[in-house]
């Protein structure tokens, strides 16, 4: 998943209108789930085409949907490349 197919599902949100607070909340625990593991494998794939570099944790970022506030971990690797 890439930065515009992020940006995509985000801009899907006419049926998010219609879904009570108890549904917005899964709908952003699942987003934010989503999010975290793609960031995840994403990191993972690129340590295993470049092994020189290491995985170095992760740092809390907000993303503000317009559904909810979603507190994401970002992962980070040596070289300081992003996944986000």
């Amino acid at each position: 998943m890439n930065r515009e197919m992020i940006k995509e599902l985000m801009s899907n949100m006419d049926l998010v209108k219609e879904l009570d607070e108890y549904g917005k909340n899964k709908l952003a625990t699942l987003m934010e789930e989503l999010l975290i593991e793609i960031m995840g494998k994403e990191r993972y794939e690129y340590l295993l085409e470049n092994p020189k570099d290491k995985g170095n944790g992760s740092y809390k970022r907000n993303l503000n949907t317009g559904l909810e506030k979603l507190e994401l971990e970002v992962p980070l690797d040596l070289k300081r490349r992003i996944s986000l």
